[in-house]
């Protein structure tokens, strides 16, 4: 049973979706609010771009337009699928621009980057990458403060116009086969930015996207460069930001990977569930374990303190009364006498019922009226009044 419990636990652990617009900012989403997020581009191109920014929802397989420039963030959390490679390609091919914004940063955990088809697609590999344990970071942002000339240097390029210094997090670059030279490179030669051409469209791809993030879009030059790279939309060309592979959909269609995997979990855990439910039934879980009757005093213990009662009262007189009562009601019933019926005409109605001669019975009945009608009786007499008229009551309802 442990076991299965376990394996409930470990199934909902690997098909959880976290939030990505929180925790630790490694997933570049227009959401998050998070140092390595990019939520504050989205707000600056609200306010002041040259047309409002818009978060795509949806697979590229529905992208649309022409002259538009789709901003891509690494790492991605969903694996594009070779569909959706090939409608960018071709969406690229119409005349749009894709930024691609690898998830370069040294210290991202990038066991969790679902961008290897895209990466393989645009020839990017990134496992070529040269990463010696001794090497010193390109660029790294001291508390926040720029040091004249040890700032990362901008090629002369369109791109790069009035671009002197661009601030970002140490990576590893770009790898050196790549179809263009470097816009950006650092002291070792190393490429951190690329623009080339896919037929009517373009590609652009930077190594490390904490330069437009919320943490470093305010820093050197890194605002004039990113409003130098939207500048290749067309007229009326639309600024996306894809959120799709960040695991934000504007609806959940089962043939998503997520809903996918959401299915398959469910019916797993389904699964787990009727089988605990099998192997329990029948089964103890546990010792036998008696449980505690509870304490329950007996009639003749009633009787006993019910006498000690009278007793103590001295109204043994109205104990007899009650026995005489009791009885009389029962003879009235039992033998359709009148309620006014007295000791005598009872006596006569019972003496065709009981082995008892009519003045026996008479002498029994007087007998009781009188123990009922004396005002202290003693319980010698009390008993010896209640035992005749419990046989003589047995007689009757036995005949």
């Amino acid at each position: 049973m442990l076991l299965i419990v376990t394996a409930m636990v470990a199934v909902a652990a690997i098909f959880h979706k976290p939030d990505q617009s929180g925790g630790a900012g490694t997933f570049a989403s227009s959401y998050s609010h998070t140092p390595g997020g990019l939520l504050a581009v989205f707000r600056l191109l609200a306010r002041h771009g040259p047309s409002v920014p818009e978060r795509m929802e949806r697979p590229w397989t529905e992208l649309g337009g022409q002259g538009d420039v789709l901003i891509v963030a690494g790492p991605l959390r969903v694996e594009p699928t070779a569909t959706e490679i090939e409608a960018l390609s071709q969406w690229i091919a119409r005349g749009n621009t894709l930024v691609y914004l690898l998830g370069q940063d040294r210290g991202i955990d990038r066991r969790a980057d679902r961008s290897e088809p895209l990466n393989e697609a645009l020839e990017l590999d990134l496992r070529r990458l040269h990463r010696g344990e001794g090497d010193e970071p390109f660029w790294l942002l001291r508390d926040l403060v720029l040091a004249q000339g040890s700032a990362f240097p901008a090629l002369p390029s369109d791109l790069t116009r009035n671009v002197r210094h661009v601030a970002t997090f140490s990576s590893d670059g770009l790898p050196s086969e790549l179809p263009a030279p470097p816009l950006l490179e650092d002291h070792a030669g190393r490429g951190h930015l690329v623009r080339y051409s896919h037929y009517a469209g373009q590609v652009v791809i930077a190594a490390s996207g904490s330069m437009f993030s919320n943490r470093l879009i305010g820093k050197a030059d890194n605002v004039v460069l990113l409003l130098n790279v939207l500048e290749q939309a067309g007229e009326g060309g639309r600024v996306l930001f894809d959120e799709y592979h960040h695991g934000y959909y504007d609806r959940e269609p089962l043939t998503t990977p997520y809903s996918r995997r959401v299915l398959i979990a469910l019916g797993g855990q389904m699964f787990l569930l009727v089988t605990m439910f099998l192997m329990s039934r029948g089964r103890r879980f546990g010792p036998l374990k008696s449980l505690r009757r509870p304490v329950r005093r007996s009639h003749i213990e009633f009787v006993e303190a019910l006498a000690e009662l009278y007793r103590r009262g001295g109204a043994g007189g109205h104990a007899a009364a009650r026995l005489y009562d009791d009885f009389r009601e029962q003879v009235i019933h039992e033998l359709h006498l009148p309620r006014t019926a007295d000791a005598h005409q009872m006596a006569d109605a019972l003496a065709g019922r009981t082995r008892r001669s009519r003045d026996a019975v008479r002498r029994i009945l007087i007998d009781a009226q009188q123990a009922a009608e004396s005002p202290r009786l003693s319980s010698r007499r009390l008993l010896a009044v209640a035992r005749q008229l419990a046989h003589l009551s047995k007689e009757v309802l036995a005949s």
